[in-house]
């Protein structure tokens, strides 16, 4: 029991975690520095051969009036390789358990934990993929300069290098220790962060509905500049995409960065988190070669928001347009002027256009001027196909899901029993044993309630069993 008290403050213990805390889970965490910059490729993997990264800025510092130039740079390994967009969500996962074990230094978790948490499914494929990310996130290194805010001193550190995690314990991929649990120690330097607050609330469940890796880093990004109350933020458009998400600089005509960006944007859209806008409102032009982008936090706008109808309707297109608002003679010349199909197609595009003031006075400009289509329009034949492909997806994730049921009733009957094995032994210790258990998880989580101290002790317990 000495040795037990012993042990370091900063460690934790693994949480006795329920399912329905972890799918749940929506008021998560981000690191202010994590934010800043990206630690990982916005693709699924590095190009071959490639092992580093360099991202920089250059801004004005509030504190001194002085002009920084920050760089952030990447070394992966030859083993490893540079992490990659799915490490980058397993490290946001990680920064989520740390919080809710009250940051500690340690954290101690299942992978089992981590795939309900990121909403991933159960099994094989999401272990392994965890177990490369853990390995290639604690054998990265990050050489910041000038781009390391310190909190607790209100400076940028001038060169600052390590990896996240200093130490990482974890079995094989797919040959799990007796107690199943994996250990993250985080760098001295990040943990310090941590614990001076360095960070900024985020909208986890948005985060994981998220598809694309590029409107993930997007999300983050803008998330850090609106949460200065800030509602609008303007960026150098080879800034955004290159030094902030991360998007390969072999795009280096404007056109196609704006076409890399646009799902992502859409997806933001999408979810409500900006307002939509129109391509020459969304990007200005400064002079040759050089753009500006534009993003409005959705819930600054006014009105609300669209709902899109998957299908059209079967009305006539006379009836259509009157019921939008058109007024009944001009619905009429219309009718006549245009083919039903050209008619069907404004109307079909009319619900994606950003409309604020007179939306009858819009569809009627939109069908006189010939508007082309708005960036985030799908028309009714992809939005049909895409809902096929949706339910394709469902029907897939269905089945895997199923197929792994045994796979993880298994795992969880075993975690129960352990835990019923280690509440038994519990209550049979001595009081001067229980004491120490419970002085140890009050010390570990000292603002916990009651249900989350016993069942730290019995988690302690638990694992001190598995060690034999």
């Amino acid at each position: 029991m000495a040795n037990d008290q012993a042990e370091p403050k900063e460690e934790s213990l693994s949480l006795h975690l329920r399912d329905s805390d972890l799918e749940s889970f929506e008021k998560g965490k981000d690191e202010l520095n994590l934010a800043e910059f990206p630690i990982a490729v916005v693709a699924e993997s590095a190009q071959p051969g490639q092992l580093t990264l360099e991202f920089s800025d250059t801004i004005n510092d509030r504190s001194t009036g002085a002009s920084i130039v920050r760089r952030v740079t990447v070394h992966g390994t030859e083993e490893w390789g540079l992490p990659a967009a799915q490490d980058d969500d397993v490290m946001i996962g990680l920064l989520q358990l740390c919080h809710l074990a009250g940051w500690p230094k340690r954290i101690c978790f299942t992978r089992y934990q981590l795939c309900k948490l990121l909403r991933w499914s159960v099994g094989g494929a999401s272990y392994r993929r965890i177990y490369q990310a853990l390995h290639r996130l604690s054998t990265t290194t990050y050489n910041y300069r000038y781009g390391w805010r310190d909190k607790a001193n209100q400076e940028w550190i001038p060169s600052l290098v390590f990896s996240y995690i200093q130490s990482l314990k974890i079995h094989e991929a797919d040959k799990p220790t007796k107690s199943g649990l994996c250990e993250v120690t985080w760098s001295d330097d990040f943990h310090r962060s941590l614990e001076a607050g360095n960070l900024k609330g985020l909208d986890f469940n948005r985060f994981v509905s998220l598809r694309s890796s590029i409107a993930k880093r997007l999300y983050r990004f803008l998330d850090k500049r609106f949460g200065t109350g800030i509602p609008r933020y303007s960026c150098d458009l080879h800034v955004l995409a290159f030094e902030k998400i991360g998007i390969s600089r072999k795009y280096k005509d404007a056109a196609q960065i704006k076409r890399v960006l646009q799902s992502a944007i859409h997806e933001l859209e999408a979810v409500g988190f900006l307002q939509q806008a129109r391509p020459e409102n969304r990007y200005e032009k400064v002079q040759r070669g050089h753009w500006k982008i534009h993003f409005l936090r959705a819930s600054q706008a006014s009105g609300k928001k669209k709902v899109v109808p998957l299908k059209p309707s079967s009305a006539p297109v006379q009836d259509k347009l009157i019921n939008l608002g058109i007024i009944p003679s001009e619905a009429k010349k219309f009718v006549t002027q245009y083919s039903v199909k050209y008619l069907e197609d404004k109307i079909d595009q009319f619900p994606y256009r950003d409309a604020k003031t007179n939306p009858a006075g819009l569809l009627a400009e939109s069908i006189r001027r010939d508007m082309p289509p708005p960036p985030n329009y799908m028309p009714f034949s992809e939005r049909l196909k895409q809902e096929k492909l949706n339910q394709k997806r469902a029907r897939k994730r269905a089945k895997q899901e199923q197929a792994e049921q045994a796979e993880i009733r298994a795992e969880k009957a075993v975690e129960e029993k352990q835990f019923a094995e280690a509440e038994a032994v519990f209550k049979s210790l001595p009081q001067q044993e229980q004491d120490a258990l419970e002085k140890k998880a009050k010390k570990q989580f000292p603002k916990s309630g009651s249900d989350v101290i016993y069942w730290t002790m019995i988690s302690h317990l638990k694992d001190r069993l598995a060690r034999g």
